[in-house]
């Protein structure tokens, strides 16, 4: 008995490890997200050109919906 439970304590161990690197990559392209919405929403506030601004209006509102999509709102 003892040699099933330290194969199941192996597997449980696995799955948290993989959770964890899953979470790590999520969170990581997450914060990505966020840095690039950031940048974009101050190189709207710098832009003088209207079809510039709308562009980058464009790509911030995309942006935020693979955020949203990202943490499935």
């Amino acid at each position: 008995m003892s040699e099933t439970k330290s194969v199941v304590e192996n597997y449980e161990k696995i799955q948290k490890a993989s959770v964890m690197v899953a979470d790590d990559a999520l969170f990581s392209t997450i914060t990505q997200l966020l840095l690039y919405r950031q940048m974009v929403a101050i190189d709207m506030l710098k832009c003088q050109d209207e079809e510039a601004y709308k562009s980058l209006q464009n790509v911030y509102e995309r942006s935020e919906y693979h955020l949203k999509q990202f943490l499935a709102l």
